[in-house]
């Protein structure tokens, strides 16, 4: 999984934010423990390169928003704000915590994967639009 957070980041949304839902049968063991048949697991989908899902010869194709070398970017990050937050500045050295040398704490809060939770995710959209 480490490899594979790596060399590809296709996970984060699409602007416009296209909101999707999974439907849970009815008492689903893990899912619907209380019986209700009301219940669904929400997605995004991945933002995808606007030239390509126009037809079947040419299909949604999602943008790979990190480069393909194995460099630790899963823990020092691809983002730019973050890699510059995390320099010294000195000598090509990132910056560490005074305690057994781990990298900083994002205690500056520069964007990372940790995005809010939209309040649009109560409105799931239906997948019956997409036919």
């Amino acid at each position: 999984q480490l490899v594979t957070a790596e060399i590809i980041m296709a996970s984060e949304s699409g602007c416009p934010i296209e909101f999707h839902r999974i439907d849970v049968e009815k008492c689903d063991n893990v899912f619907d423990k209380d019986c209700q048949g009301n219940k669904y697991i929400p997605f995004l989908r991945a933002d995808y390169d606007r030239e390509t899902g126009h037809s079947p010869n040419n299909p949604r194709e999602q943008i790979n928003k990190v480069t393909s070398w194995i460099d630790g970017s899963f823990v020092y990050s691809s983002s730019e704000a973050w890699a510059n937050a995390m320099r010294s500045y000195v000598n090509g050295s990132l910056l560490i915590e005074p305690i057994r040398g781990f990298p900083i704490r994002n205690t500056m809060r520069a964007p990372l994967f940790n995005h809010a939770v939209s309040s649009a995710m109560r409105t799931m959209l239906t997948p019956e639009r997409l036919f």
